[in-house]
């Protein structure tokens, strides 16, 4: 085994080498968790609203799906919304996604429950600030204040 000898150049070569080896794995580690941490998307998981029953299913892709409650007594018929985030503003813009409010309208029986989803979609699409407190995602109305909290769905 050449560290066991008594050579001193070669101890110092390997211990040299085991050295930078072990510097360059902890600087990608510790890159890979700052870009993580700095550029993830801190609205990206399932939320749930415990007032209204609304499920947020948030991508890291700028989509989301909503699921509207109370259309036909049902748990919430699924509608993809589209979204613009800034991040150093804390401000979420959602829009409504038209072909997806088509489908979804299609799905459910009924004009009343049509016109009813319709508006519930194009209420919820507005811009809002967000702020998210480890399990707790506040969304405020930016024009009239009204806020809605979302719980992380596990």
């Amino acid at each position: 085994m050449w560290i066991a000898k008594d050579n001193i150049v070669r101890k110092g070569r390997g211990w040299s080498a085991v050295i930078a080896v072990t510097s360059i794995v902890i600087v990608v580690i510790a890159s890979f968790f700052l870009t993580r941490m700095f550029r993830a998307n801190p609205l990206q998981g399932s939320w749930e609203s415990e007032k209204s029953g609304m499920i947020l299913e948030i991508s890291g892709n700028n989509y989301m799906t909503v699921g509207i409650p109370d259309i036909q007594g049902e748990d919430g018929e699924p509608v993809r919304m589209d979204y613009t985030l800034d991040k150093e503003g804390k401000i979420v813009t959602i829009r409504a996604n038209r072909e997806s409010i088509e489908e979804a309208k299609e799905r459910v029986s009924g004009q009343d429950a049509a016109e009813e989803l319709d508006r519930a979609v194009n209420a919820f699409a507005t811009a809002y600030d967000y702020s998210v407190d480890r399990e707790k995602l506040t969304l405020t109305e930016r024009e009239y204040g009204e806020q809605i909290v979302f719980m992380r769905k596990k």
